[in-house]
């Protein structure tokens, strides 16, 4: 059994690219549920995690896809949710809150470019594959019955969408080619005021826990066409060796999460997270992303 205090190594295995301080933020939240300090190991969720690793005394966070029998989930988990990160104190300016619905988000972006001609007020992550597949899923128009087009109206509905975007000035052009890191860095550096990104899930909860990190940032669910969506989360459970093998590790009970809760800036609205689908979207990635982004920077005349 590990001395408490001692250092604990931990390998997260994610499909996604976290920002530095949002993997910064799943070390500190680790330790926290641990009671001692941890050293967080990053790897793709292609990589194949050798049991050795596990056995030699590290721990694995990762989602439930998969895993060799040997392995047992310790009750640990760390939730990302993908949300809009608004700049509070420009968006002030032209609105009284934040976007409920993709309507709004274009209105309010269409004001704030009025006011300041040489900004964009949109900034996306547009070259990520992650982000392309959560804003079908927010803005897509619904899929015909019986279709097999690969890319159906759901992609070609957000196609039309972004190239309208763009088109008025909206979205900056330099999104085409934007990775998640650099559009965070263009929204904390105040260069746009809309992103969309990836955060934990206790920050979207409790946003008053970091507020002088991220004083003139809010953290929202995605406006939707009708309203705000159901929050997209991907929870990481923590994985040891069964009881019984090598550096078997005595860590917290199981705890569960709440099924639904109140949203911060929507009060009085219970919704739940829609969890993500690791196969179904895989799948996606290696099928819809690569024609849908194309078709994205590549337009018919």
């Amino acid at each position: 059994m590990p001395v408490l205090g001692e250092n604990q190594e931990v390998i997260l295995s994610c499909r996604i690219a976290p920002l530095p301080w949002v993997l910064d933020s799943i070390r500190v939240e680790l330790s926290e549920k641990l009671k001692r300090p941890v050293t967080l190991i990053v790897r793709p969720a292609s990589y194949v995690i050798s049991l050795n690793e596990i056995a030699s005394g590290a721990l694995l966070l990762t989602e439930r896809v998969q895993l060799p029998e040997k392995l047992e989930c310790v009750g640990v988990g760390i939730g990302l949710v993908w949300c809009l990160g608004v700049r509070v104190s420009e968006l002030e300016k032209v609105a009284s809150g934040c976007p409920q619905t993709f309507s709004e988000l274009l209105k309010y972006s269409e004001l704030i470019r009025k006011s300041n001609n040489d900004g964009y007020p949109w900034f996306e992550s547009l070259y990520g594959s992650h982000t392309l597949l959560r804003l079908e899923n927010a803005l897509g128009a619904p899929e015909k019955s019986g279709s097999d087009d690969v890319v159906g109206s759901n992609s070609s509905s957000l196609i039309s969408l972004l190239h309208d975007a763009l088109d008025r000035k909206l979205i900056n052009p330099l999104s085409l080619e934007a990775d998640e890191t650099m559009a965070f860095d263009v929204l904390e550096a105040g260069d746009c005021v809309f992103a969309s990104l990836w955060i934990p899930e206790r920050l979207f909860l409790h946003p008053k826990k970091d507020s002088r990190k991220f004083k003139e940032l809010r953290f929202v669910s995605f406006p939707g066409r009708n309203g705000p969506i159901s929050p997209p989360r991907i929870t990481f459970h923590l994985f040891s060796l069964k009881k019984g093998d090598s550096h078997s590790r005595f860590l917290k009970p199981k705890s569960k999460d709440p099924e639904s809760c109140d949203f911060p800036h929507e009060t009085g609205v219970l919704r739940k997270f829609s969890d993500c689908d690791f196969h179904a979207e895989k799948k996606w990635i290696q099928e819809v992303y690569p024609i849908l982004y194309n078709s994205l920077i590549n337009r018919k005349p």
